[in-house]
C-alpha cells in the first residue's frame, strides 16, 4: 500500500463500492452444504440498501478509504444480545480489499466500530465466521473475540 487510508462514515455514495466488495466476504473454501457462496452475502446487501434508504436506524457503516477509493467496510447493527438480554452490537460484515490486507485496515475498522457500538450503548459485541475462513478468526481472536457457541451441520442427502 502507498499511500495513506483514513476511516469515516459510510456516505450514499458508497453504496457501490461496498457491494462491490461484499464477494470478499466469502474469501475462503466455503463448505460445500452451504450453497452458493453469493447466496451467503446477499442478505449483507439488503441490510446495506434498507441502510441507505434510512430504513435502517439500527444500523452503521464505516468505510476505509485511500485516496478516496473505499477500500473496506464494516457494517455494524445494535440489538440486544440473544443470550445476556442486555444491549449488544453485532459485526454484520467486514471486508478489506486483498492490496490492504495486513495493513491495519480491517483491525482498525473492528476498533472503530466496537467504539461507536459502545458509545451507542452497546455492552457486547458479536460476529459470526465460518470455522474455515483462518485469517478472519486470528483477526478476531487477536481483537479479544471468544467463541461462544458452534454451530454442528450434518448432510441428510444420501
Amino acid at each position: 500500500m502507498t499511500s495513506e487510508w483514513r476511516l469515516r462514515d459510510a456516505l450514499p455514495a458508497d453504496q457501490e463500492p461496498i457491494e462491490a466488495l461484499m464477494p470478499l466476504l466469502v474469501d475462503f473454501e466455503v463448505p460445500e452444504r452451504s450453497g452458493n457462496p453469493d447466496d451467503l452475502w446477499a442478505g449483507d446487501v439488503l441490510l446495506l440498501r434498507r441502510h441507505f434508504s434510512a430504513e435502517a436506524d439500527n444500523l452503521f457503516v464505516l468505510v476505509a478509504v485511500q485516496a478516496e477509493r473505499v477500500i473496506g467496510f464494516a457494517m455494524t447493527s445494535l440489538r440486544e444480545d440473544p443470550i445476556s438480554k442486555q444491549p449488544g452490537a453485532h459485526l454484520e460484515a467486514i471486508a478489506v480489499v486483498a492490496s490492504a490486507q495486513g495493513h491495519g485496515v480491517g483491525r482498525a475498522l473492528i476498533r472503530a466500530s466496537e467504539q461507536r457500538a459502545a458509545e451507542r450503548g452497546a455492552l457486547t459485541i458479536t460476529l459470526h465466521a465460518f470455522r474455515r475462513n483462518v485469517r478472519a478468526r486470528k483477526l478476531y481472536e487477536s481483537e479479544g473475540y471468544d467463541a461462544e457457541l458452534y454451530r454442528y451441520a450434518k448432510s441428510l442427502t444420501m
